[in-house]
């Protein structure tokens, strides 16, 4: 259809061809100095000491999870609503996901939930965090910056630090995300970042680490790369991962750095263009940012009056996809999956709200406000005429 809308898009409009183009003729598509380049682009943007380039978020996650020393049976805190990749990487190590719900405020981990759960449930002896029904041992968690909004991340830590668990940044949704005028990851030990071709920048395929640790730093580019023990030999002293990035992908990533700035900017103001044509309208709530953050607007999440939409977002995504409009669910609550339907589930009648409610609108970096418009007078038109 070539009216048709889509939800999100990559955008390709600087140097990405010259340097990928570069990579090529120099015959360095594996290794080779862009990764260093794309490495050192992140690192100062996000203030922090050490960026490693890895081949996915997911990759990220993982190699952050086993640096962490996350064991098998430890339990990891997650918030409900975010990406399966979350909940598969804790997973890889054989760890245990438990889902706790989100703040309706910000749609992160709720530190009110937490707080909660473990003065109720758990124990803590001996530096150790453990549910007092199970006996399994809380060792980390995992704040997801979702759809690019920073979590509250003073109340976490203050959390994280009380109870002697390790905090892991998930940042893969909002690289460009502020939090008190800061960076995200730029306080943590561990952040993980994605790049894949939906996010605000992309590498096709592709992941960061971030870290203010050279060991950490050194001890992941050893893991990514398969645990090399000698550069010429074929030596193994550990297990290790193929999770490095090619060259040639980290050719692409920093001429999309060298826009991000741009990128971010547009996405603000397609979000508040989205609310200014919304806001008179009370069943309709576009999500803005909370107090002290600088939300880098990944998507742009519109959410239904549950007392109007009794049956929720569907039947609206379903108009607009009719209309040619690409409209999108959020995050199915993580428990619902099945393949974590014997995780460990705390809390979840915030997640299931926003998830009936709420659609992801289409918010392409060159969405035009022409666009906008006429997306959120279909919005209208189905409203006023289909509410419950």
């Amino acid at each position: 259809m070539n009216n048709y809308i889509p939800n999100s898009i990559p955008v390709i409009a600087g140097n990405e061809k010259k340097y990928v183009t570069e990579a090529i003729r120099t015959g360095w598509i594996s290794t080779g100095n862009f990764i260093t380049q794309f490495e050192n682009s992140v690192a100062k943007y996000c203030n922090v000491k050490y960026a490693i380039a890895t081949g996915s978020g997911t990759a990220a996650l993982h190699i952050m999870l086993i640096l962490a020393g996350i064991k098998k049976g430890n339990g990891v805190l997650l918030p409900n609503i975010t990406f399966a990749a979350s909940a598969n990487a804790i997973t890889y190590c054989n760890a245990i996901p438990i889902f706790a719900d989100v703040s309706l405020d910000d749609w992160c981990l709720c530190p009110i939930e937490l707080n909660k759960f473990i003065e109720l449930k758990c124990s803590f002896r001996n530096s150790k965090l453990i549910i007092k029904n199970s006996g399994i041992q809380i060792t980390a968690m995992m704040p997801v910056h979702l759809y690019g909004h920073p979590a509250k991340l003073i109340e976490l830590r203050k959390i994280c630090q009380k109870y002697n668990i390790v905090m892991i940044e998930d940042g893969a949704e909002a690289l460009g995300a502020l939090y008190r005028s800061k960076s995200i990851g730029n306080g943590s030990k561990f952040c993980g970042l994605s790049f894949n071709g939906n996010k605000i920048i992309t590498t096709g395929s592709g992941g960061m680490i971030l870290t203010n640790s050279i060991n950490i730093a050194n001890k992941a580019r050893y893991l990514i790369s398969q645990s090399k023990d000698d550069p010429k030999e074929f030596i193994h002293h550990e297990v290790g991962y193929n999770y490095r990035m090619a060259n040639i992908n980290a050719a692409f990533g920093l001429a999309q750095m060298e826009k991000l700035e741009e990128f971010v900017s547009k996405k603000r103001q397609i979000n508040n263009y989205y609310n200014s044509f919304l806001k008179n309208y009370e069943y309709l709530s576009i999500k803005m940012e909370s107090k002290n953050v600088r939300s880098s607007f990944w998507m742009v999440i519109l959410t239904l009056d549950k007392k109007m939409f009794k049956k929720g977002s569907l039947g609206l995504r379903n108009f607009l996809e009719a209309n040619s409009i690409e409209a999108r669910p959020i995050w199915q609550p993580l428990y619902r999956q099945k393949a974590y339907k014997n995780a460990f589930n705390l809390s979840k009648d915030n997640s299931e709200e926003l998830y009936k409610y709420s659609l992801c609108l289409p918010c392409s970096v060159n969405l035009k406000k022409k666009a906008i418009e006429i997306i959120c007078n279909k919005i209208i038109y189905y409203c006023e005429k289909y509410y419950d």
